[in-house]
């Protein structure tokens, strides 16, 4: 599964890189939403379960080129996915991740609709961890509060103030301990 991962990770950089550079191409890049909802039939299964991929809207033509290249590099893989489209609806994009986590789903790959909020992004990496999932956020700025409350400050002030600021409360040790393996 970590090998998975990691040709995951490295796919969705590179093609987030190439879809930026262009190819000199005029020719127009479809942005017709898939109305199966999953990968093509012949795309085998792969044995460590599907992955499932949520973009903000797939109205969004460089979204649309990501799409297409990064289907494109799954199906290579022979990765079993499915591809959801949230039409800039965060609360569509939060139920898509129940639906996926319910239907197995192995990995979340995500390009988050809400921004300028951490409750979006925050409540879908409690979804996965709860179900023991990882999860990949692509192509979206971090939010304000984090660039202002965390980025921004550099070393001026203690750096549990700062996460206190941000998070709202102290940190718990609880994660760490899981992570670690010692506390399950």
């Amino acid at each position: 599964m970590k090998k998975v991962l990691a040709i995951l990770l490295a796919a969705c950089l590179a093609l987030s890189l190439a879809a930026c550079g262009g190819s000199g191409s005029s020719a127009p890049v479809s942005t017709a939403p898939d109305t199966s909802g999953s990968a093509p039939a012949s795309a085998p299964a792969a044995a460590d379960g599907s992955i499932a991929v949520f973009y903000y809207t797939y109205s969004d033509t460089y979204i649309s080129t990501v799409r297409t290249a990064l289907d494109a590099e799954l199906d290579k893989l022979g990765v079993e996915y499915q591809d959801y489209d949230s039409n800039s609806q965060q609360n569509t994009q939060t139920e898509q991740v129940d639906t996926a986590i319910t239907k197995g789903a192995t990995c979340l790959i995500v390009n988050i609709v809400e921004t300028g909020s951490d409750d979006a992004a925050q409540g879908i990496v409690d979804k996965a961890k709860a179900a023991d999932i990882p999860v990949i956020f692509f192509n979206r700025e971090v939010s304000g509060s984090f660039r202002e409350n965390i980025l921004s400050k550099g070393g001026t002030e203690h750096p549990m103030e700062l996460y206190v600021r941000f998070r709202g409360h102290k940190p718990e040790t609880k994660a760490l301990i899981e992570k670690m393996g010692l506390g399950k």
